[in-house]
């Protein structure tokens, strides 16, 4: 059995460098609304919110990927998540 090398373009670029280039852009973007969200929330409070991202990380790979979702990942998000809640409580007091 032989195998072909596939050589994937996306608008004359190759898949590689076209999802290295997104990703850098998804990137930039990233950097530009957390700026714009600080000029608005204190960090004290803004960051401990960003533990959130965790749920939707867990799942988008799960309808997506379709990666288990397992009872140490829950309880594992649910901690992290509680730890923010309790940082942002004390910070507020």
């Amino acid at each position: 059995m032989t195998m072909r090398h596939v050589n994937s373009v996306i608008l004359g670029i190759p898949l590689f460098y076209f999802f290295l280039a997104l990703g850098y852009a998804c990137l930039f973007v990233r950097g530009i609304v957390w700026i714009n969200i600080l000029k608005k929330i204190d960090l004290s409070i803004a960051y401990p919110l960003t533990s959130i991202s965790i749920i939707f990380v867990m799942l988008i790979s799960h309808f997506m990927f379709h990666e288990p979702i397992t009872q140490n990942k829950i309880i594992g998000s649910l901690l992290i998540i509680l730890g923010g809640i309790v940082i942002t409580l004390q910070k507020e007091k």
